[in-house]
């Protein structure tokens, strides 16, 4: 376990090169009650209340195009639906995260007749950067996670050591 406020020593070989580096673990206190977004392979959201994860549903982020933010976030405004002449789409149950990032249902058409193809996609990346869940969840959050509530949106990492260490490799590769 990381310790908040201690500085802590990374040493690895990288193409036959040590290299050291240094980082200091800071500590974000959570509050009692937020979202977390996981992106990867397999897209989910979790709700935490109390410690616990209260709700798990999955969900559909960015497309490589057009991907969804990451970072820390509030929950801003929101809406029962929308509809956008841009995207020839809309949604029900949005909540604004930040900018046009927004959580909501399963994309509508002008009649707001839910899209049986965008439903499919849920789970796998799917949007123009919005994060989509189900019908039912979109109202829950909408129902249920007040303005302000925080936001966690990051990619997927089943081996953050594993991670890390591919990251490393490719920013201090010599050049060839």
């Amino acid at each position: 376990v990381l310790q908040p406020g201690h500085t802590y020593e990374w040493s690895v070989q990288v193409n036959g090169t040590a290299m050291t580096r240094f980082f200091t673990v800071s500590a974000m206190a959570l509050p009692d009650e937020w979202i977390e977004v996981s992106l990867g392979t397999q897209q989910w959201v979790r709700v935490w209340q109390g410690g616990q994860i209260t709700q798990q549903f999955p969900c559909s982020g960015g497309l490589p195009d057009s991907p969804s933010l990451l970072g820390v976030f509030e929950l801003q405004e929101r809406g029962e639906s929308f509809y956008s002449h841009r995207f020839c789409e809309g949604a029900r149950y949005w909540i604004r995260i930040q900018d046009q990032f927004l959580f909501h249902s399963v994309p509508r058409d002008k009649q707001q007749h839910m899209i049986q193809s965008e439903l499919d996609k849920i789970g796998t990346a799917a949007s123009h950067g919005c994060i989509r869940v189900k019908d039912e969840d979109a109202q829950w959050l909408y129902e249920q996670m007040p303005e302000g509530t925080m936001v966690i949106i990051h990619p997927a990492v089943s081996d953050p050591v594993g991670e890390a260490i591919c990251f490393l490799e490719k920013q201090f590769e010599s050049p060839k």
